[in-house]
């Protein structure tokens, strides 16, 4: 028999306080919200997909050691994905090395007004044909 507070009784092993109940739902509706928000953001892949590269705009090679030692990186003007490329461009991306061990590869498209800067050996205009 407890004779007193009954607020300064304590709680029961194994039994969690009301104050501690509380802080749990609030944890899970935290979770819940970062969830929603998290979804929200395209997965990484999408974003490349989306950016434009303007090939005149290339930097470098600079030294960059966030891969490995010696390593090298360039930097490059890109726009965002939506943004109209006859605007400036609105990013400065830093391409730097990169271990690829699932064996992906990373293209990012370029523009209208960049295509041309470099030609490519693989690429051959289309003949037109006599009609």
């Amino acid at each position: 028999i407890f004779f007193g507070d009954p607020h300064l009784v304590p709680e029961p092993p194994g039994r969690k306080s009301e104050a501690e109940i509380q802080q749990g739902r609030r944890l899970l509706a935290e979770q819940d919200q970062l969830k929603k928000e998290m979804a929200a953001f395209l997965p990484v892949a999408e974003v490349l997909k989306g950016l434009r590269v303007d090939l005149k705009s290339l930097e470098g090679p600079v030294k960059d050691e966030t891969v490995r030692p010696g390593g090298v990186a360039c930097r490059v003007r890109a726009w965002s994905p939506g943004r109209d490329p006859k605007q400036p461009a609105d990013m400065v991306l830093l391409l730097t090395e990169f271990a690829d061990p699932g064996g992906e590869v990373t293209y990012f498209p370029i523009t209208a007004a960049s295509a041309g800067t470099v030609e490519d050996e693989l690429i051959q205009p289309a003949k037109q044909q006599d009609k």
